[in-house]
């Protein structure tokens, strides 16, 4: 480039480039502290070999700290109600959580609370709305906690105008065993047949045989056949059954067959509930019946059952279970559906 297009600079001043003394001094002073936090020097001199150092100790690991419980209401007042107490009183009033199709978890919670549980449920009963399908549902808890203290609720209960809920109240006064309940249950278990009182008939008949009355037995059995052929007592016919699986009630052997023909559905499911895993000759009726059900499940089920109270694992259909038990009987073959 020439020089005439090049730009003259000014002059750069010898003391710009020098460090001011302060800025040395700061290096200077910073440079010493960090000499002292080192400590001495740790390289070996010349001539020395170095030594390799031994690693540190481990250090001892502490157990991890357990972990502390949950603090309920309870633990802060006694009187206070358990968390899982009210979600299962939550459940209760749930109808998709509670409904006699696919049962009702929060049934049997309640009752394992035991006596804990009465006096929320008994507050709730009154709130309850009633055609509420869990209103009834409550007196029948109450009932099978089996406290002392309910007595007076289910007392109450008897005016209430609801059979369901009367007859669960009987039922829990059969469970208490007190002697002033049996001239009631007996009231009501030599009402007429109506309708409107059956299910509280039945709780009635029950109890009395439950407490071991002379012809308490013979009574129940009575209601139960009378339930059984009528066509519109499946839910009277079902809690019947119920109450047979009861332990130390009154055995139904003789009215399962005529249970077994019943129209409902939920009724012949009952009934091989009440004949359980261990089937007896005295249910092979109801078996037979059964063996022919339009439902295919309770049918093989039934089939099933008969092939253990038998042994005979050779007979597959209907019609040779109903071969089998006339010959049980000493009896020709009656006519009956056709084999499944």
């Amino acid at each position: 480039m020439p020089n005439h297009m090049r730009l003259a600079l000014p002059p750069t001043p010898r003391t710009a480039l020098r460090r001011p003394v302060s800025a040395r001094l700061l290096l200077g002073c910073v440079w010493v502290a960090l000499s002292a936090c080192q400590g001495p020097s740790t390289a070996p001199a010349s001539g020395e070999r170095a030594e390799t150092s031994a690693p540190p100790a481990a250090r001892p690991v502490a157990p991890p700290a357990r972990a502390a419980r949950a603090v309920t209401a309870t633990d802060v007042d006694p009187g206070a109600m358990d968390e899982a107490l009210r979600a299962a009183l939550r459940d209760l009033r749930d109808r998709f959580r509670c409904n006699s199709i696919s049962g009702c978890k929060a049934h049997d919670v309640l009752v394992g609370f035991g006596y804990r549980a009465r006096r929320p449920l008994e507050a709730i009963f009154p709130t309850a709305p009633q055609q509420a399908p869990y209103r009834s549902r409550i007196v029948r808890i109450v009932a099978e906690l089996q406290d002392p203290a309910s007595r007076p609720f289910l007392r109450s209960v008897l005016q209430d105008g609801s059979d369901k809920a009367r007859g669960y109240a009987v039922y829990g006064l059969a469970l208490l065993g007190d002697p002033r309940d049996q001239e009631m249950m007996r009231s009501y278990a030599e009402a007429p047949g109506i309708i409107a009182s059956a299910m509280t008939r039945v709780s009635a008949a029950w109890g009395l045989a439950y407490q071991g009355e002379a012809s308490g037995a013979a009574r129940f059995d009575a209601v139960l056949r009378e339930a059984a052929v009528h066509q519109l007592g499946g839910v009277t016919l079902r809690w019947a059954l119920e109450l047979c699986r009861v332990p130390k009630g009154p055995r139904c052997d003789t009215a399962l067959a005529l249970s077994a023909r019943h129209p409902a559905y939920v009724v012949r499911r009952e009934v091989l509930r009440t004949i359980g895993p261990r089937p007896q000759r005295a249910h092979a009726a109801a078996l037979v019946v059964l063996a022919a059900d339009p439902n295919p499940n309770l049918a093989r089920r039934a089939r099933r059952a008969l092939q253990t109270l038998s042994g005979r694992v050779d007979i597959r259909d209907a019609a040779g279970w109903r071969a089998w038990h006339a010959a049980q009987q000493g009896a020709a073959p009656a006519p009956g559906h056709a084999s499944r």
